[in-house]
C-alpha cells in the first residue's frame, strides 16, 4: 500500500457515507459526464472517493474503492462504455467484477467487465458489504 492509499473496515466506510462532505467539483464532473443529476446520498458516497481505499470485509478477499481519476476514466481504462450503460463503477471486487451504481435503474449492482453483465441488483450499497 502506498502513502496515497487508505485501508478501512467496510462498516466504517459505510458509516462515512452518511456524513461525507460533498465535493461539488468532482460531483459536477461526474454528473456532466453521465448527463445525470445525483441524489444527495450518491453525492456523499462518490465524494468519499479520493485516492484508492482498500476495504477490509469479512465476506470478500478483495475490495478496492476506485479513485476519482479511475471513476472518470473507467470507460477508457477498462474498455467498457460505462457512460452509455449508465453504470458508475465504485468498488473493484476482483475477478473482473465491480460494484457499480446503475443510473438508469437507480440502484446498485454487480457488473462483470468480461461478460458485460449486471447481476446481484440491490437498493443499498450496504447489501454488498459486511456491516
Amino acid at each position: 500500500m502506498t502513502s496515497s492509499e487508505l485501508s478501512l473496515k467496510s462498516c466504517d466506510f459505510l458509516k462515512m457515507t452518511s456524513t461525507a462532505i460533498v465535493d461539488e467539483d468532482f460531483i459536477n464532473q461526474i454528473e456532466t459526464l453521465y448527463n445525470s443529476a445525483f441524489s444527495e446520498d450518491l453525492k456523499r458516497i462518490f465524494s468519499l472517493c479520493g485516492e484508492v481505499i482498500f476495504l477490509e470485509d469479512e465476506a470478500h478477499d478483495f475490495l478496492r474503492v476506485l479513485s476519482r481519476k479511475e471513476i472518470i476514466s473507467a470507460s477508457q481504462d477498462l474498455e467498457i462504455d460505462f457512460v452509455d450503460l449508465m453504470l458508475i463503477p465504485l468498488i473493484d471486487t476482483g475477478d473482473n467484477d465491480f460494484i457499480a451504481y446503475d443510473l438508469g435503474e437507480n440502484h446498485w449492482c454487480m457488473f462483470n467487465i468480461v461478460d458485460e453483465i449486471k447481476f446481484k441488483e440491490n437498493q443499498s450499497l450496504s447489501e454488498y458489504l459486511s456491516v
